[in-house]
Protein backbone atom coordinates (compact mmCIF):
# COMPACT_ATOMS: atom_id res chain seq x y z
CA UNK A 1 0.00 0.00 0.00
CA UNK A 2 2.79 2.42 0.94
CA UNK A 3 4.61 1.61 -2.30
CA UNK A 4 1.49 2.40 -4.31
CA UNK A 5 1.07 5.74 -2.51
CA UNK A 6 4.71 6.65 -3.20
CA UNK A 7 4.30 5.79 -6.89
CA UNK A 8 1.12 7.88 -7.09
CA UNK A 9 2.86 10.85 -5.43
CA UNK A 10 5.83 10.52 -7.79
CA UNK A 11 3.51 10.42 -10.83
CA UNK A 12 1.60 13.49 -9.53
CA UNK A 13 4.87 15.36 -9.13
CA UNK A 14 5.90 14.51 -12.68
CA UNK A 15 2.52 15.65 -13.99
CA UNK A 16 2.85 19.02 -12.21
CA UNK A 17 6.27 19.56 -13.82
CA UNK A 18 4.94 19.02 -17.35
CA UNK A 19 4.43 22.16 -19.37
CA UNK A 20 0.95 23.31 -20.38
CA UNK A 21 1.65 22.43 -24.03
CA UNK A 22 2.47 18.83 -23.10
CA UNK A 23 -0.67 18.57 -20.97
CA UNK A 24 -2.82 19.99 -23.78
CA UNK A 25 -1.24 17.59 -26.28
CA UNK A 26 -2.14 14.69 -24.00
CA UNK A 27 -5.73 15.88 -23.65
CA UNK A 28 -5.98 16.41 -27.41
CA UNK A 29 -4.64 12.88 -28.04
CA UNK A 30 -7.29 11.43 -25.72
CA UNK A 31 -10.05 13.41 -27.47
CA UNK A 32 -8.85 12.28 -30.91
CA UNK A 33 -8.73 8.63 -29.78
CA UNK A 34 -12.28 8.92 -28.44
CA UNK A 35 -13.49 10.47 -31.71
CA UNK A 36 -11.71 7.79 -33.75
CA UNK A 37 -13.35 5.02 -31.74
CA UNK A 38 -16.77 6.65 -32.24
CA UNK A 39 -16.18 6.80 -36.00
CA UNK A 40 -15.02 3.17 -36.06
CA UNK A 41 -17.99 2.10 -33.96
CA UNK A 42 -20.48 3.91 -36.21
CA UNK A 43 -18.83 2.42 -39.33
CA UNK A 44 -19.40 3.55 -42.87
CA UNK A 45 -20.94 0.20 -43.75
CA UNK A 46 -23.52 -1.98 -42.08
CA UNK A 47 -22.10 -4.10 -39.26
CA UNK A 48 -21.24 -7.67 -40.06
CA UNK A 49 -23.83 -10.29 -39.25
CA UNK A 50 -22.43 -13.10 -37.16
CA UNK A 51 -23.04 -16.25 -39.07
CA UNK A 52 -22.34 -19.91 -39.23
CA UNK A 53 -19.41 -21.77 -37.76
CA UNK A 54 -17.52 -24.27 -39.90
CA UNK A 55 -15.74 -26.87 -37.82
CA UNK A 56 -12.51 -28.44 -39.04
CA UNK A 57 -12.84 -32.07 -37.93
CA UNK A 58 -11.06 -35.43 -38.02
CA UNK A 59 -12.11 -38.47 -40.03
CA UNK A 60 -15.51 -39.81 -38.93
CA UNK A 61 -18.74 -41.13 -40.42
CA UNK A 62 -19.34 -37.64 -41.79
CA UNK A 63 -15.74 -37.14 -42.87
CA UNK A 64 -14.34 -39.92 -45.05
CA UNK A 65 -11.10 -38.05 -45.72
CA UNK A 66 -8.34 -37.49 -43.16
CA UNK A 67 -9.86 -34.10 -42.24
CA UNK A 68 -12.96 -32.18 -43.34
CA UNK A 69 -14.74 -28.86 -43.12
CA UNK A 70 -18.17 -29.33 -41.58
CA UNK A 71 -20.68 -28.34 -42.92
CA UNK A 72 -19.58 -28.68 -46.51
CA UNK A 73 -21.88 -26.03 -47.98
CA UNK A 74 -23.27 -22.83 -46.52
CA UNK A 75 -25.64 -20.26 -47.99
CA UNK A 76 -25.28 -16.81 -46.46
CA UNK A 77 -26.25 -13.22 -47.17
CA UNK A 78 -23.85 -10.34 -47.86
CA UNK A 79 -22.32 -8.98 -44.68
CA UNK A 80 -22.30 -12.34 -42.89
CA UNK A 81 -19.21 -13.40 -40.97
CA UNK A 82 -18.30 -17.08 -41.17
CA UNK A 83 -15.96 -18.52 -38.53
CA UNK A 84 -13.83 -21.65 -38.99
CA UNK A 85 -12.86 -23.45 -35.77
CA UNK A 86 -10.09 -26.02 -35.74
CA UNK A 87 -11.33 -28.96 -33.65
CA UNK A 88 -8.38 -31.22 -34.52
CA UNK A 89 -4.96 -31.68 -32.94
CA UNK A 90 -3.04 -30.39 -35.98
CA UNK A 91 -2.84 -27.07 -37.81
CA UNK A 92 -4.89 -26.26 -40.93
CA UNK A 93 -5.64 -23.37 -43.28
CA UNK A 94 -8.65 -21.99 -45.08
CA UNK A 95 -7.19 -21.21 -48.50
CA UNK A 96 -9.11 -20.20 -51.61
CA UNK A 97 -8.63 -22.66 -54.44
CA UNK A 98 -6.79 -22.02 -57.66
CA UNK A 99 -6.88 -24.32 -60.65
CA UNK A 100 -3.19 -25.08 -60.10
CA UNK A 101 -3.66 -26.03 -56.41
CA UNK A 102 -7.06 -27.73 -56.53
CA UNK A 103 -7.82 -28.59 -60.12
CA UNK A 104 -10.82 -26.26 -59.80
CA UNK A 105 -11.07 -22.49 -59.50
CA UNK A 106 -11.84 -20.52 -56.37
CA UNK A 107 -15.42 -19.73 -57.34
CA UNK A 108 -17.18 -16.71 -58.76
CA UNK A 109 -17.07 -14.41 -55.71
CA UNK A 110 -15.04 -11.21 -55.98
CA UNK A 111 -14.13 -10.60 -52.30
CA UNK A 112 -10.39 -10.23 -51.82
CA UNK A 113 -8.46 -11.16 -48.72
CA UNK A 114 -10.34 -14.40 -48.12
CA UNK A 115 -7.94 -16.96 -46.67
CA UNK A 116 -6.41 -17.67 -43.31
CA UNK A 117 -2.90 -18.13 -42.18
CA UNK A 118 -2.16 -21.27 -40.20
CA UNK A 119 -4.98 -22.08 -37.77
CA UNK A 120 -3.47 -23.95 -34.80
CA UNK A 121 -5.37 -26.64 -32.87
CA UNK A 122 -8.19 -24.92 -31.01
CA UNK A 123 -7.76 -21.75 -33.09
CA UNK A 124 -10.21 -20.02 -35.39
CA UNK A 125 -10.42 -17.74 -38.42
CA UNK A 126 -13.28 -15.44 -39.43
CA UNK A 127 -14.10 -13.67 -42.67
CA UNK A 128 -16.99 -11.37 -43.59
CA UNK A 129 -18.31 -11.95 -47.10
CA UNK A 130 -19.60 -8.90 -48.97
CA UNK A 131 -19.80 -9.94 -52.62
CA UNK A 132 -22.30 -12.32 -54.17
CA UNK A 133 -20.76 -15.49 -55.56
CA UNK A 134 -19.21 -18.77 -54.57
CA UNK A 135 -15.94 -19.34 -52.72
CA UNK A 136 -14.20 -22.71 -52.99
CA UNK A 137 -11.43 -23.44 -50.47
CA UNK A 138 -9.14 -26.17 -49.12
CA UNK A 139 -6.38 -26.75 -46.55
CA UNK A 140 -3.03 -25.70 -48.03
CA UNK A 141 -1.12 -27.73 -45.42
CA UNK A 142 -2.74 -31.06 -46.26
CA UNK A 143 -3.55 -30.37 -49.90
CA UNK A 144 -6.73 -30.60 -51.86
CA UNK A 145 -6.40 -34.38 -52.25
CA UNK A 146 -6.43 -34.98 -48.48
CA UNK A 147 -8.55 -32.15 -47.16
CA UNK A 148 -10.83 -30.45 -49.53
CA UNK A 149 -14.57 -30.89 -49.62
CA UNK A 150 -15.60 -28.54 -52.37
CA UNK A 151 -17.07 -26.10 -49.94
CA UNK A 152 -19.00 -23.32 -51.58
CA UNK A 153 -20.20 -20.24 -49.76
CA UNK A 154 -22.89 -18.52 -51.73
CA UNK A 155 -23.52 -14.90 -50.87
CA UNK A 156 -27.09 -14.03 -51.91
Amino acid sequence: MATALRRSATASGRLRRLGIATKLAGVLALVLMALASDVAASGATAPATTGPVVRIVNMSTFCTSLFCYKPGRIVITAGTTVTWKNKTSVSHTVTRCTVLACGVGGGSGKDTGFGSGVIPPGGSYSFTFQTKGSYVYYCAIHGYGIMHARVVLTVV
